[in-house]
């Protein structure tokens, strides 16, 4: 088990709508998103955001440092209410040194509230030996457009 002072080491952490990875192994991240505003059209829209699901991509860019092995990367979110939300787990492997790795996590995540959404980025060394890395956040938004009767 690695000593955390000795790595990994976050590199990049984003929400994003896209990936490119060229063909020399850059990492290009598109459209960082850290906000998402839901809205709701009628003549009386509701008062409190509808429930909905929101798709997008967690990219995680780790360096190894002096990590070597088999771990996991747990995402962790947490509501804005303070709610723990399920966590989604992902098996990694780090070679040690400057090397790392780039996951790209596809997410899906029913959102109830409006607020500010956290997304713990934990290391897993051992079943009872969690890391914080980084936290993450994703900003819910409603706007309610009130439209006229006829209006089209």
């Amino acid at each position: 088990m690695p000593k955390m002072e000795l790595g990994p080491w976050v590199n990049a952490a984003a929400f994003c709508d896209s990936t490119v990875l060229g063909a020399d192994g850059a990492l290009s991240i598109i459209r960082i998103i850290d906000t998402v505003t839901q809205s709701a059209e009628g003549e009386e829209p509701p008062e409190q955001m509808p429930p909905f699901a929101f798709n997008t991509k967690l990219v995680i860019a780790l360096k190894a440092g002096e990590a070597k092995g088999r771990y996991t990367l747990r995402f962790r979110p947490e509501a804005p209410d303070g709610r723990h939300l399920p966590v989604q787990d992902n098996v990694i492997h780090l070679e040690g040194g400057h090397s790392g790795i780039n996951l790209i996590a596809d997410v899906q995540i029913g959102l109830e509230l409006e607020g500010v959404y956290w997304f713990d980025i934990l290391f897993v060394a051992a079943p009872d030996e969690e890391h914080l890395l980084t936290r993450v956040p994703l900003r819910v938004l409603y706007a309610p457009q009130k439209t006229r009767a006829g209006r089209r």
